[in-house]
């Protein structure tokens, strides 16, 4: 008894802490402290710093402080909510410029991910003590990303505990797993191997390693399957990437000497590339410097006496130079434009105002001096940057809030009606042409990838203007691009207004690309190949069954607690009585 007294008295540090501060204070600091080292890792994975080998470690502080304080959940998960922050903080920080009122709700949004995961984890140790959980936790974790990356919102696919790894990629069966699946390989052996050095005598947690490392094992056999599959059709072209530097801010409000600048950084450019004989020249999204390229919106203006000739005079001059500008090379041109349906301006309050059907964020062929009939009309539009998801069913609303949260821009366009790909005259081969965040999204990706006869490319046409000098987000960008080509097998180009234009080949590696925030040209032979991958049919599947298995960890953390006890309120790893006083033998009764 009084070597127990003694204990108690002195005790460790931790133990005069839990004696002196407020449980719930203490829970807090504890999940604050989990959740920051959980953010300092997940950056260090990504750019700037690209230390990959972080990336699955990450998530190990959030399953260890999912076994503290199981009667303090709350302040425990409001601490984990905070710490995890500071990761989104520093990745979204872009974000502030664009709109300085969504900042803060997108943070606090995406930071209620992992948060949701100590929460569910922690109910299932809770429920089920002594059960390892690692495997579960890892299932958890890919299941949630799932979530966030696909089901709410239109998607965030952002920032995977995957995506660093894209090295490894093509050995890790990205063909095959896609991200989520690799990152479940990866992730379930991490953290059954650091359970099992916590219990390395518990025959489950030994079983739980097995399972997860053989899990890792059939990762490596499929992505050395793929590479031993024969190679399909495939046809060689020399494409061309011009790219641009237009401030976002300039875009926004675009002045006719810049349009006129860009016009003739382009013409420059082009035929530059033609002479390096080039058959197919990209330019960014949206970087047509006119205001109308499709042929019936600019014969409205045309004929529209009501209109300054001057401008009438400049959309005409604009539209005409670059449909010459192809004639002049003999090259294909990609343009980047907004297309509309019955456009027309109307007199309204004593004003002309412009009013069309609908609009879209397009991809224009231009060849031979004229514009074909071939346009790709972006299928997903970007959550938050072109439509508000859920709130675009009330217009009205959905306008007042873009006035609030980023006043000057205007949520109209529309989405294309069906995927298509383009088929430049005498290549062989087809252009599949993601816009911005659609080469985020795999789901889009593999939709045109489908309807692409014989060898196909993958273009990504952006404007990563949004990052203004978050250098890091464009790098983030690229990396989703990497992903893709890893994943359906296929080369991938960006060309990309302020960068990072790149070329990369179909095991997810750059082959070449440009400097950011400054303008350049960047020409390759790329090698179009027929798809093969398995996750033109595979896709989701994994992150769908990460899903599930994460239902099911909240149905078990919902099941009666064993024998009906009550949760202990110490931490799981302190001893129940290191930090009590000893028992006098009194009992009372309230």
């Amino acid at each position: 008894m009084a070597q127990a007294r003694e204990l108690a008295e002195s005790g460790t540090v931790r133990a005069r802490l839990e004696r002196i501060l407020d449980p719930r204070l203490l829970a807090f600091a504890d999940g604050g402290w989990a959740g920051l080292l959980h953010a300092a890792l997940l950056a260090a994975a990504f750019a700037p710093f690209n230390f990959w080998f972080f990336a699955p470690f990450a998530v190990v502080p959030l399953l260890y402080v999912s076994r503290r304080y199981p009667g303090r959940l709350l302040s425990l998960s409001l601490g984990v909510w905070v710490g995890v922050s500071v990761f989104w903080h520093w990745q979204m920080l872009w974000v502030g410029k664009v709109s300085p009122v969504g900042f803060l709700p997108l943070v606090a949004y995406l930071s209620l991910f992992p948060t949701l995961f100590v929460v569910l984890l922690a109910r299932l140790r809770r429920r089920r003590p002594g059960v390892p959980v690692a495997g579960a936790a890892a299932v958890l974790w890919i299941g949630i990303e799932y979530l966030r990356g696909e089901l709410l919102f239109d998607g965030y696919a952002w920032y995977f505990v995957a995506h660093p790894l894209i090295g490894l990629a093509p050995t890790l069966g990205a063909s095959s797993l896609g991200a989520y699946g690799v990152g479940l390989a990866v992730l379930a052996p991490t953290l059954a191997l650091i359970e099992l050095a916590r219990s390395p005598f518990n025959k489950l947690c030994r079983l739980q390693a097995v399972g997860c490392v053989l899990l890792l094992a059939l990762a490596f056999a499929l992505g050395g399957l793929a590479r031993l599959e024969p190679v399909g059709e495939s046809r060689e072209i020399r494409l061309a990437l011009v790219q641009t530097n237009i401030p976002q801010d300039n875009r926004t409000d675009w002045p006719i000497e810049s349009r006129v600048e860009t016009l003739e950084l382009f013409e420059e450019k082009t035929r530059r590339a033609a002479a390096r004989g080039a058959s197919v020249v990209i330019w960014p999204e949206t970087m047509f410097p006119g205001y109308f390229l499709d042929e019936a919106s600019a014969r409205t203006i045309a004929a529209d006496d009501r209109l300054h000739e001057n401008f009438r005079g400049f959309v005409a001059a604009v539209r005409d130079r670059v449909l010459a500008l192809s004639a002049e090379t003999g090259v294909s041109i990609l343009v980047g434009a907004i297309a509309y349906e019955n456009f027309e301006f109307v007199r309204a309050g004593g004003e002309l105002r412009d009013r069309f059907d609908r609009s879209f964020n397009s991809a224009f062929l231009v060849e031979g001096g004229r514009l074909t009939d071939q346009r790709y009309d972006k299928l997903h539009l970007t959550p938050f940057g072109e439509v508000m998801p859920y709130i675009e069913k009330w217009p009205g609303l959905q306008q007042r809030l873009l006035a609030l949260g980023a006043r000057g821009m205007s949520f109209d366009l529309s989405r294309g009606d069906a995927p298509k790909v383009l088929r430049p005259d005498g290549a062989g081969v087809s252009l599949a042409t993601p816009i911005c965040f659609e080469i985020t999204t795999a789901r889009v990706c593999r939709r045109l990838v489908r309807e692409a006869p014989g060898p196909v490319v993958l273009v990504n046409m952006t404007n990563d203007g949004w990052f203004g000098r978050a250098d890091p987000g464009r790098e983030a960008h690229l990396m989703m691009a990497r992903w893709r080509a890893a994943e359906l097998r296929l080369p991938v180009v960006r060309a990309a207004n302020t960068g990072i234009s790149a070329v990369i080949d179909s095991g997810g590696r750059i082959a070449d690309r440009l400097d950011t925030r400054a303008p350049g040209l960047l020409v390759a032979d790329v090698v179009a190949a027929a798809p093969r991958s398995a996750q033109m049919s595979v896709g989701e599947l994994p992150g769908i069954a990460a899903l599930i298995g994460g239902v099911l960890v909240l149905v078990l953390g919902l099941g009666r607690r064993p024998n009906g006890q009550r949760p202990a309120t110490h931490p799981a790893d302190t001893p129940p009585n290191a930090t009590r006083e000893p028992s006098t033998g009194e009992e009372r009764t309230a």
